[in-house]
């Protein structure tokens, strides 16, 4: 019988202090009247829901495993071209994302002294020289590197992108306006609102499993939340302070744009975002089952956002291939999208290192056709 721990998804249980609490929502109000895509509350529903949410997080737990076992013979990033940065580089974290995720990256980047000899960390238009945001510091003209922490880790876009266009500001203060920015995960939908809202124009803006086109794991949790399911709650880590942010991840049928209606603004209005930016490109993955559709179907994704979602039309990006570190989760320590980043920002190798050699991805054009088989 296969033994299920809790929280399969590894999600954070709460913020770090002294940061405010969690939001809460009330579960209960729509406990009867909550659907999961067209199928109406019932008995029938939530155990499709419950197996649906069970089965998507043991291929997310097997796929971060699998990456575990990866890194033990492959330490992340340790065959990555060394590179020297042409414009400070503000890394955005996406939902429930604590800054050492992107610990890897960031020694990577500062293995070349140009590239500044610390990382800053940004939250609330101040600057920090660690992660914790305890020690005050001031953006000097050498750093480089610079990572958003936001208010909470469980804050959806709406509320993170004035935070970015905070750290954007700070960032400008010293370097000007060229800013290159990655966001991860959410942080890409988060940045896509910050720029739809003209609050900060920046230079290249690249999105690293984002999922422009919701996700199936969104409706499965703002089911079993609204239906206070705690079985499958506390086996995937959620509760009702994370329904704000699976709202707006809420999977986009383009037939019916009030299936997810944040995401659906936020596409129409894609023109804008491009607008306040030199340059946009997606990097997502597809070497891993991603349940995707009603029926419990699983495509090629990273184990949360399928392939599918991590592209949209109007914006080039590759998709990657293959496992190891292209896992959701592990996506910042892959060295195949490392690659591809250094290559769009245009990020040059440094002499005792290997040129950026192109990835064996499967690549798609800006007019969102699929990627080729």
């Amino acid at each position: 019988m296969l033994a299920l721990g809790p929280n399969l998804y590894r999600l954070p249980e709460c913020s770090r202090s002294p940061r405010p609490e969690s939001p809460t929502v009330d579960p209960a109000p729509q406990r009867e009247t909550v659907k999961l895509g067209e199928r109406k509350a019932s008995w029938i529903t939530d155990a499709i829901a419950i197996a649906q949410f069970v089965g998507s997080g043991i291929l997310y737990k097997d796929a971060a495993d699998a990456a575990a076992e990866h890194q033990k013979e492959h330490p992340p990033l340790s065959d990555a071209p060394v590179v020297k940065l042409d414009d400070p580089f503000l890394i955005l974290p996406g939902w429930t994302t604590r800054p050492e995720k992107f610990d890897n990256l960031v020694a990577h980047l500062l293995k070349n002294p140009d590239n500044g000899s610390r990382a800053v960390y940004l939250r609330e238009e101040k600057a920090y020289s660690d992660k914790e945001c305890t020690q005050l510091t001031e953006v000097g003209e050498s750093d480089k590197v610079f990572v958003c922490v936001y208010d909470n880790v469980l804050s959806p876009p709406d509320k993170t992108a004035p935070q970015i266009a905070d750290a954007v500001g700070l960032i400008k203060g010293v370097h000007g306006e060229k800013v290159d920015v990655l966001g991860y995960s959410m942080g890409g939908t988060a940045v896509r609102q910050m720029l739809n809202q003209d609050l900060q124009k920046v230079d290249q803006v690249a999105f690293l499993g984002t999922s422009h086109l919701g996700s199936r794991f969104a409706a499965l949790a703002n089911y079993v939340i609204h239906r206070d399911i705690k079985f499958a709650m506390k086996l995937a880590g959620v509760n009702a302070a994370h329904l704000p942010a699976m709202q707006w991840m809420m999977p986009l049928n383009p037939e019916k744009p009030e299936s997810s209606p944040q995401l659906a603004a936020l596409n129409a209005n894609l023109d804008r975002q491009l607008e306040n930016c030199t340059e946009a490109f997606n990097i997502g993955s597809d070497g891993f089952a991603t349940i995707t559709l009603p029926w419990g179907k699983a495509e090629g994704g990273d184990g949360l956002v399928h392939g599918t979602s991590s592209r949209l039309e109007g914006i080039p990006g590759v998709t990657l291939q293959g496992r190891g570190n292209k896992q959701h989760g592990n996506l910042p320590s892959d060295t195949d999208a490392f690659k591809e980043l250094a290559g769009f920002y245009g990020w040059s190798p440094v002499s005792d290192s290997a040129p950026v050699p192109p990835v064996a991805a499967s690549t798609f054009p800006a007019t969102g056709e699929e990627a080729p088989s």
